[in-house]
């Protein structure tokens, strides 16, 4: 835009620079002129020719000058409509800049709130993916993911050729409990002994679970030695807790009968089977008065378990 007015200008400057030059010889011409027709000096024609030449020359510079005039009025004519224009590119330009701001503004909250909501249904996720493998009152793993790894774990210590024990854990005279002292009162049970199931059997490879309404059963991933010692320190801690159990035959508070079960990695074994012998075990101890470890013994037949 400066560069158009400025051109102007020097547009302007040289037609009256021109149109000045014009009337300047003019004027010098026309008394000179005057003066050879008063003293007769030259001929009519020169006169004629020269009167002509002058006004021809006025003329000119007359249109030279309404030319520039009119020109000059043309460039700022559209000296104004151009910057008409640009005031009107730059309106929409900021239209334009309000509209982006307020699209990144709208933008950034819906992204946030997507972020929000996936970060909602992420940890709804991680919930639910949970509540499959956790028991809800004990927080160690469910009956139903137990069953699941069990497999796993024994085709994995045959693989590896190492023992594999279960270790079953059950609550001596838990009806009994319940109709002495309520439900409530025998949730709040299980939950202080899986408190010690957890402390006890944290090694690398162990897995404690909620195996019935009052029993836990370890993947215990070592020999049947090893295993009754684990299983001699839950049946201790329980009784150290402790819970008072006067409708207990056995003692005068809670007490866990446990039952060990162990395969060697010499052949393919169901899970079914070592999980029976470790229920087979854990009778026995109760039968026996609770409050003890019993390891399976197998029978001549049977040579599956040890």
């Amino acid at each position: 835009m400066m560069s158009l007015n400025a051109s102007t200008r020097r547009l302007q400057r040289r037609k009256n620079f021109i149109v000045r030059w014009i009337l300047v010889a003019v004027f010098a011409a026309a008394p000179q002129l005057a003066l050879a027709q008063i003293t007769g000096a030259g001929s009519g024609i020169v006169f004629i020719v020269v009167a002509g030449a002058l006004l021809l020359v006025s003329a000119l510079a007359v249109f030279f000058y309404l030319k520039g005039r009119r020109q000059q009025a043309e460039i700022i004519e559209q000296s104004e409509t151009i910057e008409h224009v640009i005031g009107e590119r730059d309106e929409a330009l900021a239209e334009l800049s309000e509209k982006k701001r307020e699209i990144e503004e709208s933008l950034s909250g819906q992204i946030s709130e997507l972020e929000e909501k996936n970060e909602e249904l992420s940890a709804a996720t991680a919930r639910l993916r949970k509540l499959i493998v956790v028991d809800e009152l004990t927080q160690l793993s469910n009956r139903q993911h137990f069953d699941q790894v069990i497999p796993h774990e024994i085709k994995r210590a045959l693989r590896e050729e190492k023992a594999f024990s279960i270790i079953l854990g059950r609550f001596d005279w838990a009806e009994a409990f319940r109709q002495s002292y309520g439900d409530s009162r025998f949730d709040e049970a299980m939950q202080k002994i899986a408190d010690e199931v957890r402390t006890i059997f944290r090694r690398a490879g162990d897995l404690p679970a909620r195996y019935d309404d009052d029993s836990f059963a370890i993947i215990f991933t070592s020999d049947g030695d090893v295993a009754v010692r684990f299983a001699e320190r839950l049946c201790k801690a329980v009784w150290n807790i402790p819970i008072p159990h006067d409708a207990s035959e056995t003692a005068d508070r809670v007490t866990f009968s446990v039952g060990v079960a162990t395969i060697l990695p010499n052949r393919v074994h169901d899970p079914a089977d070592i999980l029976t012998a470790a229920e087979t075990a854990v009778k026995i101890a109760s039968d026996e008065g609770g409050n003890k470890v019993e390891r399976y013994r197998k029978p001549s037949d049977k040579p599956a378990a040890v």
